[in-house]
Parts: structure tokens; sequence; C-alpha cells
């Protein structure tokens, strides 16, 4: 029901709302309407509020509902809602600034603005009518650069005697734009890096070559040619026709270089007085790629009883580059082991002699110290064999001292042998002596 009357009432289920209005040209408020309103319930004027009026030339323009008399800051929203007692104040201004919204290179419709008093606050609209491709709203600015004020949507702003114009500001959106490296180990193969990201008109990708910004060559999101082993860094930029730069990145690109084992082969034989080689080479772990690879010298060798390493050397073939390969050299063992037979050779000392002649005699050395066995040359050494006598008779030649057989090259291998000996003799014969007695003849 209506009331007519100045003062604020509260029950415990109704409200007072009082509007009050500074008509055009006039200095004080004036209760217009009151109502006692079911709390929780929506209440509006329901008289006719002019949006304009002229008195003494003047135009004047209705300013709208505020909850405080100086009639500033944010308007309250009518129909208006009762929660308790209140008194709403609205005004005639003389003068009203317009809010007017720019898109600022969007497509749709900008938001549509308004006029108010200066001093009063203006709610900021909503971009949702706006688009722009490649692009993302970042906010409302006083400056079409965006170096004015900015003001998020649904922030208010009081105007001050201006008419203001809010610009929408634009990001680029790149949140499609990436580089994507290569990560993998050498294989001969190219590889390239995956670029992604549409550019608008006037756009391009660019990348660092030492100090300087090239345009990049991307076929079908794709840039480079990266083939041999190593880790690079190269970046990225994408740059506007202004040459602004938009969006930058760097892709790595490692190719680790291929781990190849090279093992030379093993041998094992019992001695035999031949060198033991090996000249198998065998490739392991990542191995080279296609017909990569590399030819090999074997200089290991084992003759004597013993073993030792089967040293070899490689040349890398034609095209293929020690940059793309961790290469290890391994050694297999040759190792030669003795005898179960052993070989069996006889050292025969000397014989000899002559008929008594009063001198002394002697016999010394041996038939031979060197043999030949399975085709190899050896030498037999630490042996002596003498007999000295000077009667006639026969005299041993001994052989004294321990032997030592030596190979062709002069290692010992006496251990591979068995070495017999034979003695010989001195033989001084008798000298024969006839004699004669003399004949004579007489006549008696």
């Amino acid at each position: 029901y209506h009331v007519d009357m100045d003062i604020s009432v509260e029950t415990l289920e109704q409200a007072s709302v009082t509007f009050s209005l500074k008509d055009a040209g006039q200095n004080s408020f004036e209760t217009m309407e009151s109502f006692m309103v079911d709390k929780g319930n929506q209440v509006s004027p329901l008289k006719e509020y002019l949006a304009q009026k002229t008195v003494g030339g003047v135009t004047y323009y209705f300013d709208g509902w505020y909850d405080n008399p100086l009639c500033y800051g944010a308007k309250v929203t009518i129909p208006y809602t009762v929660n308790e007692a209140s008194r709403l104040y609205a005004q005639y201004v003389a003068q009203q600034y317009t809010l007017t919204y720019n898109s600022n290179g969007g497509q749709g419709t900008a938001p549509e603005g308004g006029r108010f008093a200066s001093g009063t606050e203006a709610k900021v609209s909503e971009a949702a009518g706006l688009t722009r491709e490649g692009y993302t709203f970042i906010e409302w600015n006083t400056s079409s650069n965006g170096n004015g004020t900015g003001y998020q949507p649904g922030s208010s702003l009081v105007f001050k005697n201006s008419d203001i114009t809010l610009y929408a500001i634009w990001k680029r959106d790149t949140s499609g734009f990436s580089v994507e490296g290569v990560n993998t180990t050498y294989d001969g193969k190219s590889h390239t890096i995956s670029i992604a990201g549409n550019l608008l008109v006037g756009e391009k990708w660019q990348y660092k070559d030492g100090n300087q910004w090239k345009d990049a060559k991307i076929q079908n999101g794709q840039f480079g040619n990266y083939v041999n082993a190593q880790n690079t860094s190269v970046e990225f930029r994408v740059v506007n026709k202004k040459n602004d730069v938009i969006w930058r990145n760097t892709a790595q690109v490692t190719i680790g270089k291929r781990d190849v084992t090279l093992t030379s082969g093993e041998g094992s034989k019992q001695y035999d007085g031949k060198p033991l080689t090996n000249d198998e080479v065998t490739v392991s772990g990542d191995g080279f790629v296609g017909k990569e690879g590399a030819t090999y010298t074997v200089t290991g060798s084992q003759t004597v009883v013993g073993s030792s390493q089967n040293s070899f050397t490689y040349e890398l073939k034609a095209g293929t580059k020690a940059e793309n390969y961790n290469i290890q050299q391994n050694y297999g063992t040759l190792t030669v082991t003795n005898r179960d037979a052993k070989y069996e050779i006889t050292v025969v000392a000397k014989s000899g002699g002559e008929k008594y002649n009063g001198k002394e005699q002697t016999v010394s050395g041996f038939e031979t110290t060197t043999f030949n066995v399975e085709g190899n040359n050896y030498t037999v050494e630490g042996l002596t064999a003498e007999a000295k006598a000077t009667d006639a008779g026969e005299y041993p030649v001994n052989v004294v001292g321990t032997a030592v057989v030596k190979d062709a090259e002069g290692n010992v291998v006496t251990d591979q042998f068995a070495v017999k000996t034979q003695n010989g003799k001195l033989t001084i014969g008798k000298r024969d002596v006839t004699l004669t007695s003399g004949e004579g003849s007489k006549q008696y």
C-alpha cells in the first residue's frame, strides 16, 4: 500500500522504502514516494521520471538512483530489493559525459556505452560480443595502445568532467605456438625440429644464426636438417610486420653418439713353436649405421707359453665420422699353454781321436746344437763336452751342464722339451812299432 510520509519504518516482516528527488534546478531533495514492502521483495517508483528536463534554458539529465544524498558511487538497481528500511536518492544533473567502447580491431559489436554525470561510477561491460582472430581479449583501456588506465570487465570507473572511450586491448594468442626439438641417437638419418602455430598476415618465423636473426624456411611444419651427433640449442621467434616479437622459445637438438665396442678375438693352444693369432674383430653395442664401419689391423701374437692381449688398430671407412661414435676397444686374450707331450731331442757329444803321438789330444763340442722340430728351428745352450788325453786309450767325452733350449727369436722354451744327451769318446790308438834286429853274414 502507499504511504505519504517522510519517515523510515521497519518491522520484522516489512520495511519502508522512500524515493527522494533533487529536481532540475533545485538545491534540496523532496520525498517523491514511500512504500512499505515485505522484506525480500522488490519495489520500483510508480512515478515517471523524465530522462531530461530543460529549466531556464539549461538541459538537465536524470542521473539514476543512489543510496546516499551525495548521489556518488554506484547506482542501485531498480527494481530495488528491500531488506531493511531504505531511502534512495536521485537528481537531475546539468552535465553528463559519454562512455564509449571501441573494439580496437576486434570483430563483432562493441558494448553500448552511456552517459554519466561527473563523479558517478559506471560498471565496465564485458567483451562477450567481440572476437579477434588469433588474439585474446585482455582488458579495456583508455588508450588504444594499452598504455592508459586499464579496466577489467565488471570493475567500476568514475567520471571526472570528461568523456571516456575504452578500447579493447588484445594480446596475440600464442598458446598454439610450439617448437619440439630432437632427442635421439645418431642413426645416419635426417632429423628436423617440429614447428606448430598458425601465423596471421604479416607474421613470420625466424631463427637465430649466431648473432643474426634469419627467416626460417619451414616445410610441412618441419625445420632444419640435423644428421650428425650434436647438442645444439636453436632459438626461434615469431615477429609481426612491425618486427615486434610476439613469441619466442628454444628447441634443443640432441643427437647422441652411438656406443660401439670393438673386441678382438681370443685363442688358446698348446705350445707348438708357431705364433697364435686371431684376426677376428667383433662389433657390439649400438653398432655402426648402415654401410658405415671400420677396417682392422690385428697385431696380437703369442708364441711362447703365457698370455697377451690381442692388440689391434682400426681405421674408419670413408663416410664414417668419428664424431658420431663413442668407440671402445676391448682386447681378447691369446694364451699358449705347456705341451702335454714334450718334444724330445738328443744332444750328441763329438767323438774322435788319433794314434798316439806323444802329444795331448782333445775332443770337444757336439755333433749339433741346432734342431728343427715341426718346421721350427731351436738351439740348445748351456751344455759342454770335452775330453783330453795323451796316452793311448779310450776316454769318455762327457756332456755336462743344464740344457737351455731357445727358439729362433731367442725365447727360452726349455720346458717344452725333453733334452737327452749322449756322451762321445776320445780314442787314442796305439802306435804299431816293429823292432827288427840287423842281419849279418860272414865266412866262418
